[in-house]
């Protein structure tokens, strides 16, 4: 029996990159050199970026491991090499992880509700205590999680649509990026996918009209800097500073609201807000 005519699979060869050339010569140098003359811009030298590198050079090398594919009925076989699946450092997997990340999105979390996408961002000034203390970006997600959920149950509650004591809650998921168009620089901010409305215990979902950006920034400004003050990572002084100025440093990005039909644009930002560099994912 002879099976129908396929693609022809062509490995890749990660070796021939020029990103695993710059790897191979220059990694250990600069470990060795990361303390005295990149600690004080870049932040600690963090065990996982080894473990990182490591995975990355042993990535799509036969010599690492592989599995055999085995087709019974014209009995031909390949042997595809082992992948590091780390994302962001490496090209090949990271797309991968994105593409399936989206799709898992689209087709198993979200449900059949409007959407929008949110772009949050924070003040230069602020951005060190992130950048020293990594166990603080989880405060980023929660704060604007716990405005936007204020802010929302304060909208169906004015218009009359739920009960004062109603569990209802918004449906969030937040993707921490830690860099920007500038990838040298520490740039936490939260790349997030929020249904436009709030979601009942019973599972049906109550929409809301279009949330004012600039009151979810104001929110979501004074609880992180209550978080950050709270925790002795700022001061008072710096706190009065901030809210003197006239452009506030903090921002938020509200995209046009998504219908549940329009698959491709979901599908889109999904992948846009999928997780990378050293971020986390957290839907609620």
């Amino acid at each position: 029996m002879q099976c129908p005519a396929q693609g022809v699979y062509r490995p890749r060869n990660p070796r021939a990159t020029e990103l695993f050339a710059l790897v191979e010569d220059n990694f250990d140098e600069l470990e060795r050199v990361w303390d005295e003359r990149y600690e004080r811009r870049h932040g600690f030298w963090r065990p996982i970026i080894r473990h990182v590198v490591e995975q990355y050079v042993e990535c799509g090398d036969l010599r690492c491991g592989f599995a055999r594919l085995w087709c019974a009925p014209c009995r031909k076989s390949l042997l595809l090499p082992y992948s590091c699946k780390r994302r962001c450092f490496c090209p090949s997997c990271h797309q991968k992880r994105a593409l399936l990340f989206a799709e898992h999105v689209e087709q198993e979390v979200l449900g059949q509700v409007p959407i929008r996408q949110y772009v949050v961002t924070i003040p230069k000034m602020l951005r060190l205590c992130f950048k020293y203390d990594r166990s603080l970006l989880g405060e980023l997600s929660r704060c604007f999680y716990e405005s936007i959920k204020e802010l929302f149950l304060d909208a169906v509650r004015q218009a009359g649509s739920l009960p004062t004591t109603s569990p209802a809650l918004p449906a969030l998921i937040s993707s921490i990026q830690t860099y920007g168009d500038d990838p040298t620089g520490f740039h936490p901010h939260l790349h997030c996918i929020m249904a436009d409305g709030l979601v009942l215990p019973d599972g049906s979902f109550s929409p809301i009209p279009r949330p004012d950006p600039l009151q979810i920034m104001l929110l979501f400004r004074h609880k992180l800097l209550k978080t950050l003050l709270a925790k002795d990572k700022i001061s008072q002084k710096l706190v009065d500073i901030l809210l003197s100025w006239r452009h506030p440093g903090f921002s938020v990005f509200q995209g046009d609201s998504v219908s549940p039909d329009d698959h491709e644009a979901r599908e889109r930002l999904a992948r846009y807000s999928s997780p990378s560099h050293c971020s986390g994912s957290i839907a609620l």
